[in-house]
């Protein structure tokens, strides 16, 4: 999965190097590596906002959110009953990862961050701790 810049919106897209090819999303997590966190709106999952969730939607297993997906769109379909966090506003230097369920088990995913010229830059994704 990649990041970029699409009629001045951030939008994720299958990586060009994939030799997958998923044709649609039912859950998306854009989470900040390090100790960023947004504040919580209404309605979101506190918890998930503790762990760095800056924005996250899962659907029941209606898959008809097409790619490309632009940071916040709501997803359409019949949501899950729990666990929704708003987008929030994304910082620029911070790296977040992004992931996608497609289906009932595709799945991608990819780090960025937003660089102070508004450009995204596509970075490799960090281990996780151990």
């Amino acid at each position: 999965m990649s990041a970029v810049v699409s009629g001045g919106k951030l939008a994720f897209v299958v990586d060009p190097n994939s030799r997958n090819g998923p044709s649609c999303i039912n859950q998306i997590d854009v989470v900040a590596s390090g100790d960023a966190r947004a504040k919580p709106a209404f309605g979101d999952d506190a918890a998930r906002i503790r762990y760095g969730t800056f924005w996250h939607q899962s659907l029941e297993y209606d898959c008809v959110d097409a790619f490309p997906i632009f940071y916040g769109q709501q997803l359409r379909g019949k949501p899950q009953p729990s666990g929704r966090v708003s987008a929030k506003p994304l910082r620029i230097g911070t790296v977040y990862d992004v992931a996608t369920t497609s289906g009932t088990g595709g799945y991608g995913s990819g780090s960025f961050k937003i660089m102070a010229d508004h450009t995204v830059l596509n970075v490799p994704r960090q281990p996780l701790a151990r």
